[in-house]
């Protein structure tokens, strides 16, 4: 009831709007990465603030008032995340299913466009309901850990529940391309900030400081978080226009003014090949997927390679689709005294790739050198669902009573969940065309995969007195990539596959 309330006269206002046959109605699909920023009052100045990361998707739908101002109103879902946070060298970070919300937001957006290039910038403010979901039972979990100066302590952390609804202000901008008529892609960034005067609890953490003292830190959030999206603008209000006026409007939109109009369109294929870093999730501060010490830059990177055939579909726009081999591996490491207690690593059951990528070519030098960026999505494929891995071993950690070292056991238990997760991908490179007789290209991305659900987890337990389960890790397919590759254009043209483009005449 409450989102009827508020979206649906929003959404009746727009379709009123595109009456007008000038103005323009986008329905609009997005989704990507969201950090939630959430505070810390701690006396005994041990932990410090959060910024965990998840995730945020939504629809919404766009109505332009005037030719580059819009209102836009929808629904986002997002799976909120929280964690504690100490002051260490502990390169992960606590992270925790906190509550699950829905966000609809009301936003002014305008569109500035600076050059003759498809590119745009779109300043955006609005306002964002926010409707939350608590578990029904709290989070509650018990550790110890060892702070920098040597301090060890046992803690208690318990989830707390806050107001069920929340307001915000939202400030923003997108960096946005028109790749095709009025269709246009966007890369998206927001700010929300709440409404709330005081912070609201999250996390209630109770733990014994050096000299034996009861202390307490609380972790509070007004839910201000930074969100960022990839998002696909579909143009609604046009499909009925008859053929001719369809024509006459995709040429007025064209970045081929005062050349002919024919399509130079193309197909090319490629390889690459490059390490990628998978990141993992914990939801026990002293256990993380990769050791404080010995990381090495390529030490715990996993190889990935593979093919795609595209469409260039004109001189500045491709589209391709693809498959990639991801060798993979299973890895953690246990650093309850601040230093690396165990470190263990082992072979896992390969991932394949298929992604679909839709991508963008500035001309640096020539048509020689290009600068590329992209977007689009993938699907994260494995064969190996259930139980795959399991394991035991022995290490040492300091008592928080008697301060001396004890001897304890970690076991693990690898598991697959599920044999297809979606993927977000966005990445940018460069490639160069080398002078050589026959058309090949070199080429070098920087690639961001960005997941959602969780498609392996790994369970650890241990003797730890009062920690029948240490925690676990998980692995959602989010993951960073530097991929070298080649790639043969083959124009699409009578005269053969590697026949010359045909330059255009000015006129």
């Amino acid at each position: 009831m409450t989102m009827n309330k508020h979206a649906i006269p929003a959404i009746l206002l727009f379709w009123s709007f595109s009456l007008n046959g000038q103005l323009t109605t986008y329905l609009t699909f997005e989704a990507g990465p969201q950090w939630g920023l959430i505070k810390v009052i701690d006396p005994g100045g041990y932990f410090e603030s959060s910024n965990v990361n998840s995730s945020i998707a939504g629809i919404t739908i766009g109505q332009e008032v005037t030719r580059n101002l819009s209102l836009v109103a929808g629904v986002y879902y997002q799976p909120y995340k929280g964690g504690i946070n100490m002051i260490d060298d502990r390169p992960w970070t606590q992270r925790l299913a906190t509550f699950s919300s829905l966000l609809i937001p009301l936003r002014a957006e305008y569109r500035v466009q600076f050059t003759e290039f498809p590119v745009s910038l779109t300043p955006r403010i609005g306002y964002v309901f926010n409707r939350i979901s608590f578990p029904d039972i709290p989070y509650q979990r018990a550790g110890i850990l060892m702070a920098p100066d040597g301090s060890t302590f046992s803690y208690n952390q318990t989830q707390q529940f806050t107001e069920p609804s929340r307001h915000f202000l939202e400030l923003g901008a997108a960096l946005g391309l028109r790749f095709a008529g009025l269709w246009q892609a966007s890369l998206n960034l927001s700010y929300l900030n709440g409404f709330n005067q005081v912070d609201d609890p999250t996390f209630l953490l109770s733990y014994q400081d050096p000299p034996g003292n009861a202390t307490e830190a609380e972790y509070r959030t007004k839910g201000n978080q930074v969100f960022t999206t990839l998002s696909f603008h579909i143009p609604v209000s046009n499909i009925w226009q008859n053929r001719d006026y369809r024509i006459r409007s995709r040429i007025e939109n064209s970045n081929l003014e005062g050349k002919p109009t024919e399509s130079n369109s193309s197909f090319y294929l490629g390889a690459e090949l490059g390490p990628l870093w998978r990141l993992f999730n914990t939801n026990n501060p002293a256990i993380g997927a990769r050791p404080m010490e010995d990381r090495g830059f390529l030490r715990y990177a996993n190889f990935r390679g593979g093919l795609y055939a595209g469409w260039l579909i004109r001189d500045d726009l491709g589209i391709d689709l693809g498959v990639n081999y991801q060798k993979s591996s299973i890895f953690y490491s246990i650093s309850h005294d601040h230093e690396v207690d165990l470190a263990f690593r082992s072979t896992a059951p390969l991932f394949l790739e298929i992604p679909l990528r839709i991508r963008y070519f500035y001309n640096i030098y020539k048509e020689k050198l290009l600068y590329v960026v992209y977007g689009g999505a993938s699907l994260l494929t494995q064969f190996s669902t259930g139980d795959f891995a399991a394991g035991s071993g022995d290490f040492s950690y300091t008592s928080p009573a008697t301060g001396t070292q004890l001897q304890a056991t970690s076991s693990y238990t690898a598991t697959r969940i599920s044999s297809f997760r979606p993927l977000l991908r966005i990445g940018t490179g460069a490639e160069y065309r080398l002078p050589l007789e026959f058309p090949l290209t070199a080429t070098l991305y920087v690639n961001y995969m960005h997941g959602f659900m969780a498609v392996e987890e790994m369970t650890i337990t241990g003797s730890i007195p009062g920690s029948a389960s240490l925690g676990s890790l998980s692995y959602n397919g989010s993951a960073w990539s530097v991929d070298f590759g080649v790639k043969v254009p083959l124009p699409f043209r009578k005269e053969g596959a590697c026949a010359p483009p045909p330059e255009r005449e000015e006129l």
